[in-house]
């Protein structure tokens, strides 16, 4: 402990309340120096756990397929389990490679695989390294919700990347294990990201210089990275609209942030509210050339990945763009700006798809037979929701035709 930081003056004043230094002879002040001590010896260990910064660095090449080289220090730990699954992806931990843990002192310690992604040391560790494959994933789809990259251009999702401690099984009393939810385990993070040469790297998060970066909830945090990234911005009723792309598309840059701000004012009078101060809209071609789907879109705290097949025309590619926009706009307040624990995703899908159609046939983008019959969204969405989000669309749609639609 340093004792000339605030820390170490809490520190002396602490050891001369316990002293009575403060108030000798008297007995009234000297019981009411033990409380206080007390409460300052809490905050002084609070503070030192608080005090206790993970730090991460995450190394990407150019090449393809790539790989991520990752170390992290953090409080000592002895378990490590990394997702496995995540909205229909699997085998995720199938990715961990070469995972080493070593102690405070720089020793290396011995560590035993349980099963892909999880992992046990014979005693505390607080730095730990692996490789993580970032080949992307069969599914075309799939690679608007999970990290990749393709030597061009890349996400890197931190909740598939480091641990996930929620699932870590941490040794009891008595030698027996249960799963302990750590809710703040990758809070307070800071990343540094080394890329290849050229690379740059976009993100909601706090930029504290250079690929530095200070991470509020890890489990939300989403990087886009590549050689040619560029940036527009837009005011849109006191939030920051940020677009972010790497590719020249049929219609301008300006385009899509003026589409977006359409849609998020109306999507605003529906709550009254803006979701955030920052939202950060990513427009990326698919990892692979041949993939068959015409978009994929997954919204992670405030930022939107949109995953896009080029088109040659301009209104063509408009039309098609607005269909995944307004939904994944709406995401932005539910659930993302919901206190939601359990699986709600039945109700707020069909919901989302309800409400994305309405304001996508108020604002003109498409008519509403086009939505009541056909709805293009669903088809990225597959069958999950189909059922629940047409009778819903339906439904609602038909009893307020007339508040929608001009007489």
């Amino acid at each position: 402990m340093t004792f000339d930081s605030p820390i170490g003056v809490i520190s002396r004043l602490a050891r001369q309340l316990l002293n009575w230094r403060l108030f000798p002879g008297n007995l009234v002040l000297r019981d009411l120096s033990y409380a206080i001590a007390g409460i300052i010896l809490l905050l002084i260990f609070a503070g030192d756990t608080y005090a206790q910064q993970t730090t991460v660095t995450i190394r990407v090449g150019a090449e393809a397929p790539a790989k991520a080289f990752i170390e992290a220090s953090s409080a000592p730990s002895r378990n490590w389990s990394f997702r496995n699954e995540y909205a229909g992806v699997s085998e995720l931990a199938n990715r961990i490679d070469a995972f080493r843990v070593f102690d405070s002192k720089g020793a290396e310690i011995p560590t035993r695989r349980l099963a892909p992604g999880q992992f046990t040391a014979v005693s505390d560790a607080t730095t730990f390294r692996y490789q993580v494959s970032l080949s992307p994933p069969a599914r075309a789809a799939d690679a608007a919700r999970v990290s990749w990259a393709n030597g061009i251009r890349g996400l890197l999702m931190l909740a598939d990347l480091l641990p996930d401690y929620s699932q870590a099984e941490q040794p009891l009393n008595g030698g027996r294990k249960a799963k302990v939810a750590v809710e703040n385990a990758w809070r307070n993070v800071t990343l540094r990201l080394d890329l290849a040469t050229g690379w740059t790297a976009y993100s909601n998060d706090k930029q504290s210089g250079g690929n530095v970066f200070e991470i509020a909830n890890a489990q939300s945090s989403v990087f886009v990275i590549g050689a040619h990234l560029r940036t527009s911005r837009q005011i849109v009723s006191g939030m920051l609209l940020e677009f972010v792309t790497d590719e020249q598309w049929a219609f301008p840059d300006a385009d899509v942030l003026n589409m977006g701000s359409q849609v998020l004012k109306e999507h605003r009078d529906v709550f009254g509210a803006m979701p955030a101060s920052r939202v950060t809209l990513t427009l990326l071609s698919f990892p692979y050339d041949s993939a068959a789907e015409k978009w994929s879109a997954e919204t992670r705290g405030t930022f939107v990945t949109l995953l896009f097949t080029k088109q040659t025309l301009k209104n063509v590619a408009l039309a098609q763009l607005s269909v995944p926009l307004t939904h994944e706009l709406f995401h932005l307040w539910v659930p993302n700006g919901l206190g939601l624990s359990g699986d709600y995703d039945w109700f707020y899908e069909g919901f989302t798809v309800y409400q994305a159609a309405r304001a996508g046939v108020r604002l003109g983008f498409f008519t509403f037979q086009e939505a009541n019959t056909s709805p293009a969204w669903l088809m990225v969405y597959g069958n999950r929701h189909r059922f629940l989000a047409q009778h819903i669309t339906r439904a609602i749609f038909c009893y307020k035709v007339d508040h929608i639609l001009p007489a």
